[in-house]
């Protein structure tokens, strides 16, 4: 099959791209890194000797447990094994459903193959426990939940969930805070916070970045060269819009209105 570039998107900066590029190279390929985003991780050393202690001293973190707590008993419910993890899973996706309409957005989890993909997941975890729903519970209702991945004594979160009864007493902060006490209690390394810079998630500093790259493998060097101008226009732009604006106005006399449609 012919080729002109492969991409492939938010990957973690590290020994894998280092090792894809060393590869692409050998075959006399192009390759180009590019910024998208940072991921907070969180130690067990940096958990123990401060998080832990913040959060435990915190009037804030005592002050969401005592508006929870006249709602009824605090739980936190954490399963792993596959039959388990499958009826929480419904729970979280109804929750997920609720919590994205309450703000006007329609939960990704929409989608069936989302959660075709998530039941796949479970379903090749089976006996590894690798797939975590976990949920804070008030008086027996679910109130903030969360899916997460365990892999290599690392733990992923990768979606949350609340109820939107309770939003305004910030169920996910104290959810948050159970949650990451439970995996480094059990084993857990590493916590891998995942995407986004959510507001309870800004509560919680990691010890740990993780810078994500976009990764293209060129097979020419003129698209790779055509990548890189292309790139250093865009950033020229974005610094000075006007002239984008006429760059844009030269392109629509140049070449008509319909080369410009789609932008």
């Amino acid at each position: 099959m012919e080729w002109d570039g492969i991409f492939l998107g938010h990957l973690p900066d590290g020994r894998f791209c280092d090792a894809l590029e060393r590869a692409a190279v050998q075959r006399g390929w192009y390759v180009r890194r590019t910024s998208t985003a940072e991921i907070r991780r969180i130690s067990r050393a940096a958990w123990e000797a401060r998080l832990k202690p913040a959060l435990d001293s915190s009037a804030m973190m005592r002050r969401q447990r005592s508006r929870l707590a006249a709602e009824g008993a605090i739980e936190l419910e954490y399963v792993t094994e596959p039959a388990p993890v499958r009826r929480a899973l419904s729970s979280f996706i109804r929750l997920h459903q609720e919590s994205w309409a309450a703000r006007g957005r329609v939960s990704p989890f929409e989608e069936p193959l989302r959660r075709r993909l998530i039941e796949e997941a479970i379903d090749r975890s089976t006996g590894r426990r690798q797939v975590v729903v976990s949920s804070l519970r008030v008086g027996g209702a679910d109130v903030a939940m969360r899916l997460s991945f365990l892999f290599n004594g690392m733990a992923h979160l990768y979606a949350a969930a609340y109820n939107p009864r309770y939003a305004r007493t910030s169920p996910g902060v104290l959810q948050l805070a159970s949650l990451l006490e439970q995996l480094f209690a059990t084993g857990t390394e590493t916590v891998d916070l995942g995407f986004g810079d959510s507001p309870h998630k800004a509560r919680f500093v990691g010890d740990r970045v993780c810078p994500i790259r976009n990764v293209v493998i060129y097979k020419r060097r003129q698209r790779y060269v055509e990548a890189r101008l292309l790139a250093r226009c865009r950033a020229w732009a974005d610094k000075h819009p006007r002239m984008l604006a006429l760059g844009r106005s030269a392109k629509r006399f140049a070449f008509g209105p319909e080369e410009n449609a789609g932008e």
